[in-house]
């Protein structure tokens, strides 16, 4: 009994040890980044590695996040932007498609999803098929004209 409950309390150590690991904070978080919003745009695109002499002094925040990010999600798309969200939520993913599409991929996925999810709109209902309803009015059912039509005066003036 006792190595059991070891083994459960073990487990129960390595769950939690796990789910702190999967949650690590970033170490900046206090200091923030002293170039501001376009820390975020320029890690974004990559110049922690380009130039990390200015970023990893004046945007290590930023730099932490993202070099983070990339390790734990490899394939997730990322905002270029600082605002992607905010544009995101009033709509900019569709009424501004294509700068939307490369600058906020991460903001923008779920917004295209449901453009392609919803069902092709119903085409006007059509009225009965001809051949279900019958001949038009005056003709026969071999499509000539009924003979009490081109007896009629209005039509035989316009036939003579």
């Amino acid at each position: 009994m006792f190595a059991a409950t070891r083994s459960l309390a073990l487990l129960l150590l390595g769950l939690s040890v796990g789910a702190a690991a999967a949650e690590e904070e970033n170490p900046f978080k206090e200091d923030g980044d002293k170039g501001g919003s376009q820390c975020y745009e320029w890690a974004a695109d990559g110049q922690c590695k380009s130039n990390p002499g200015y970023m990893h002094d004046s945007c290590k925040y930023s730099c932490w996040e993202f070099e983070h990010r990339r390790k734990a999600y490899p394939d997730a798309p990322i905002d270029k932007n600082f605002h992607c969200h905010n544009w995101a939520a009033k709509g900019e993913c569709l009424s501004n498609r294509a700068f939307m599409a490369t600058t906020c991929p991460e903001s923008c996925k779920d917004k295209y999803e449901d453009e392609k999810d919803e069902p092709p709109s119903k085409p006007p209902a059509r009225t009965a098929h001809r051949a279900l309803a019958g001949p038009p009015p005056g003709h026969r059912e071999d499509g000539r004209h009924h003979p009490r039509c081109i007896a009629s005066p209005v039509l035989r003036a316009a036939v003579l």
